[in-house]
């Protein structure tokens, strides 16, 4: 995306599916696989971050720490306390939304200054 707009963006996740159809083929030839939900990230190498830019170095910084965090499993991304943009607390200090309520996820968090497509 940065070559469409090359100022306009920080970052970017980039979803590498290599890794998920390795282990799937593999446990295919071997008589192994069977069929499950695939939460994989970026401990599993099958999310990456796209380079950071247009940024201070301090915030890329700040950017990969809390990467290599999230990658050793030391922090998620989605612990509360977490607000919705109306300011209405959706999960409370400590808790990290289950993934089912992510695949459902139909409003914004604080600080999107935009409305929901209808």
């Amino acid at each position: 995306m940065m070559k469409f707009a090359p100022k306009a963006q920080m970052t970017s996740i980039v979803d590498d599916w290599g890794p998920y159809y390795v282990k799937s083929v593999q446990a295919v030839l071997d008589g192994t696989w069977t069929s499950t939900d695939t939460w994989a990230g970026i401990k599993d190498k099958e999310v990456v971050m796209a380079d950071y830019a247009n940024m201070s170095d301090e915030t890329k910084k700040l950017a990969e720490e809390t990467e290599a965090k999230i990658a050793s499993g030391e922090f998620h991304p989605f612990t509360g306390p977490i607000f919705d943009q109306d300011g209405k607390e959706r999960y409370a200090a400590g808790v990290v939304a289950p993934d089912g309520d992510l695949l459902g996820m139909n409003w914004y968090v604080k600080g999107i200054d935009d409305k929901l497509p209808q």
